[in-house]
């Protein structure tokens, strides 16, 4: 997922899972599995990935 519009077409859609671009830029792998290994919710925003509040 690339745009604001493919995020509001797969959400329409009832998609709940997605991955590209716009949710997070391109990361290590070490950086990556600590991002799994964090217990927190993750939120999708206009600005990519966040922490849920």
């Amino acid at each position: 997922v690339e745009t604001e519009a493919q995020l509001a077409f797969l959400r329409s859609a009832g998609c709940d899972e997605a991955q590209g671009y716009l949710i997070s830029k391109p990361i290590p792998a070490s950086a990556f599995q600590d991002l799994l290994a964090d217990a927190r919710s993750w939120q999708v925003s206009g600005d990519g990935l966040a922490a849920a509040s």
